[in-house]
């Protein structure tokens, strides 16, 4: 997949999360720099959401394709454990798309507990999940 086609199916993920945070009345931000990444450059989330009880980053991964993306998920975890300056308490990274190899998407949801299906973070958008102290909106569920 090229470059242009891969950024239009993040921002379509990202453009109905967008819609579920406005719908359910949620305080975000998009597109915000904040800190660096662990290897010094600069670090853009796709949302900053800001609520009740904390402040959580949300990056969202989208694999329409099967194909090399498989690397893009640990590589978040990595640069969202090891960033520096940063003003969010928590982070989710929202896997979607059809394109992911299910046994790594099990793989990642076993082994990464801030990785997330995107229906399971549309899930806790609409049950407000996300608005609860942290450590109380995990919420994985298996994948269909």
């Amino acid at each position: 997949m090229n470059g242009n086609r891969a950024r239009k199916t993040g921002e379509h993920f990202q453009n109905q999360i967008e819609e579920a945070l406005n719908l359910y009345g949620y305080s975000f931000q998009k597109q915000i720099s904040d800190g660096r990444r662990p290897h010094g450059g600069r670090f853009v989330h796709d949302f900053i959401l800001t609520g009740k009880f904390s402040t959580i980053a949300i990056e969202v991964k989208a694999q329409k394709v099967s194909g090399t993306g498989d690397e893009k998920v640990p590589y978040a975890v990595l640069c969202y454990e090891e960033a520096t300056n940063k003003a969010y308490d928590d982070y989710r990274i929202v896997i979607a798309g059809n394109g992911w190899n299910k046994n790594k998407v099990l793989w990642y949801l076993k082994r990464f507990p801030k990785v997330i299906r995107f229906e399971t973070f549309l899930e806790q958008i609409r049950t407000r999940q996300l608005d609860q102290p942290l450590g109380n909106h995990r919420g994985q569920v298996a994948l269909a």
